[in-house]
């Protein structure tokens, strides 16, 4: 730990370099901000208002351990996150500067942010996933020196042991929590930011580790933790302590931090844990008295201080702890730094962004390899949909077994047909899962810099739609056509084959766009369910057309089966004859029976299709339409989803 303080005397502060981080990315990297008011707007739709969360927070955090504390509840996580650049800033009042110049637009890009949920890829070993960083992340460098980086954070943080190992999912057994938790600290660090930031606690041995880095490379490490083990706090060189209600209750160097609620004649026991003894002390003198309520300003509303008030009733031995620390020597000189910091701050000049570290085509190939592995190493993902199209084509080829074109021939072709068409629907649901399974490590990938939207956007759906989608509906279509017995003409099985293609395509960029817009799987499984329900009806099979009320007859061209089904039917069906013994009972009750052939266009506009190979491509020119039009709603509904909290 420190031997000083970190804020003792203004010259300390007045040798700081100043300079800008874009410029000067391995010096230090002060932190500070400045009278920070933050509100959020909470309750029903029609009844918000605002509440309070930081009321009046500043502070500095120079290189070295810097700890956010407080109860749950004090906003130290919205603290954490607004200094990091990471959430939405409506709302916000106040400055942030870094090394006395406002935070730059690209922030994220420059500095780490380690978040309390993993967002690692549980299939790749624990080199594989540093790899993945360095070749996103690490600017200006060749393969080499991007190997010796990934190498020396894998010594650094203690994962050489487990290097190969993957890091695991629900199904895999991988690597242990804390070193799940190291893995992603090397992630961030790959780059060595001057500013990491940590949105939760860490076993020792990480925390020793981290204090070294910031020894060795000058950097500033903000935590956001609770209350961890004294061994863990005291290797802390700041800290900020928030009350209940978003109030600084001290803000210094943690080593006397003991030392100054004892002044306010606050002791902690011989014994006691500081973390546990501040956090006690600041629930036990917690009151909403305390806190200034207005209409503009609401951190809880009057009725309900009133209530806290008459159960808790305020006695002397009750300190307004936030009170005590705005009249102290310590926040006299932190507000004393902090003025001499705005008065030196000017805007920043010439903000040059850094933009991404790889151009898109790199960014395409790692993120396509990456996701290419991971269907490698998930059998389960690219077999079971195999598998189930084998399954389905066998049983309904042994349904329709070389079907007979007598009388009743049209009827079970068409069906057939029509099973075909709906299968291209149904059985691509799974392709929910694309953009939600890993919607989590895309939002924090992409708020990092590691790659463009649109890279993860053409990666992904060549990975899944390829692999998962193409091959078993190619397989599906061949065992299908041969064992029902459709013509034997090698342009009808390829013009076959590229219907179902473009109507899986069609259904799966539908599935797409309701995921990305949804975000959550059972409700994006509850919609893409109705609407394809909806489709099957207006499909043409189920009802005729022309047999449907007339207001809602324009939903068949929104039907990606009637599409299909209407291809099919033509390219099928168009040139066949159902040729058969009708028999008639005539009124005498005597029977007639007579030779008769259909032909398989008049079955066709008796099902009002239009057949020919006009329409054939009229359809398949609509559903490629349908498709690039639901793309591209996919990938603006992909870039517009919120990336900061």
């Amino acid at each position: 730990m420190a031997d000083s303080a970190a804020f003792t005397t203004t010259e300390s502060f007045n040798n700081k370099r100043f300079d800008s981080m874009g410029d000067t990315p391995e010096g230090a990297a002060i932190l500070s901000f400045h009278s920070l008011r933050f509100k959020v707007q909470v309750g029903s739709v029609f009844k918000k208002r605002d509440k309070t969360i930081l009321r009046d927070v500043s502070g500095i955090f120079e290189p070295g351990l810097n700890v956010i504390m407080g109860p749950t509840g004090s906003g130290k996580t919205s603290l954490l996150d607004l200094l990091a650049k990471r959430k939405d800033a409506t709302g916000l009042e106040g400055v942030i500067l870094l090394n006395g110049q406002p935070l730059p637009n690209d922030f994220q890009l420059m500095s780490g942010y380690v978040v309390q949920d993993d967002v690692v890829m549980g299939t790749l070993t624990v080199k594989e996933n540093l790899q993945f960083a360095a070749n996103l992340r690490i600017r200006n460098a060749t393969k080499t020196m991007k190997e010796e980086r990934v190498t020396e954070l894998l010594h650094d943080l203690g994962l050489v042991k487990c290097q190969d190992t993957k890091v695991g999912t629900d199904l895999i057994k991988g690597v242990s929590g804390g070193e799940r938790k190291r893995c992603n600290i090397g992630i961030e660090l790959v780059t060595k930011p001057p500013v990491l930031f940590l949105g939760f606690g860490f076993e020792i041995g990480v925390i020793s580790l981290l204090r070294e880095l910031t020894v060795q490379g000058n950097r500033t490490i903000v935590f956001s933790i609770h209350q961890p083990r004294f061994s863990i706090y005291r290797l802390f060189d700041r800290l900020h302590l928030l009350s209940c209600f978003g109030q600084t209750v001290y803000h210094g160097s943690a080593e006397e931090a003991v030392s100054y609620f004892g002044t306010l004649g606050l002791v902690c026991e011989t014994y006691n844990n500081p973390p546990d003894f501040f956090l006690d002390v600041i629930l036990e003198h917690s009151d909403p008295s305390q806190v200034s309520v207005s209409t503009a300003d609401s951190i809880i509303d009057e009725e309900s201080k009133r209530v806290f008030i008459e159960k808790n009733p305020m006695d002397e031995s009750r300190k307004n702890l936030p009170a005590l620390f705005i009249e102290s020597s310590e926040n006299k000189a932190l507000l004393t730094l902090c003025a001499e910091i705005m008065e030196r701050s000017t805007e920043r000049e010439n903000d040059r962004k850094l933009g991404y570290a790889t151009n898109w085509f790199q960014q395409l190939f790692y993120v396509s390899q990456r996701s290419l592995k991971n269907l490698k190493r998930n059998p389960q993902c690219s077999i079971v949909p195999l598998g189930s199209m084998v399954i389905l084509g066998v049983l309904v080829g042994v349904l329709y077994l070389d079907l007979d074109y007598d009388l009743n021939g049209f009827q079970n072709l068409y069906g057939a047909l029509f099973f075909v068409a709906i299968q291209m629907l149904f059985g691509n649901v799974a392709a929910l899962e694309a953009f939600i399974a890993g919607r989590n490590l895309f939002l924090h990938e992409s708020a990092n810099g590691f790659y463009r939207v649109s890279a993860y956007f053409v990666a992904t759906l060549v990975c899944d739609l390829l692999p998962l989608r193409t091959v078993p509906t190619i397989v599906f279509g061949t065992i299908f056509y041969w064992m029902v017995g459709l013509e034997s003409d090698f342009a009808k099985f390829v013009f076959f084959h590229l219907t179902n293609i473009v109507t899986t395509m069609c259904a799966c960029s539908l599935a797409f766009l309701i995921s990305v817009s949804t975000g959550v799987y059972a409700a994006a499984q509850a919609i893409i369910s109705v609407a394809f329900v909806v489709m099957m009806l207006f499909a043409g099979l189920i009802l005729n057309i022309s047999s449907m009320p007339t207001a809602l007859q324009w939903l068949q061209y929104i039907s990606i089966p009637r599409y299909c089904l209407a291809v099919h039917a033509s390219a099928q069906i168009a040139d066949l004859e159902f040729c058969g013994i009708k028999t008639v009972t005539l009124s005498n009750g005597s029977e007639v029976s007579d030779y008769l052939c259909v032909s398989g266009k008049e079955e066709l506009r008796m099902q009002d299709i239009d057949y020919g190979r006009k329409f054939e491509w009229l359809n398949l020119g609509i559903l490629f339409a349908y498709t690039c039009l639901f793309f591209a709603f996919t990938y603006f509904a992909l870039c517009s989803v919120k990336k900061k909290k």
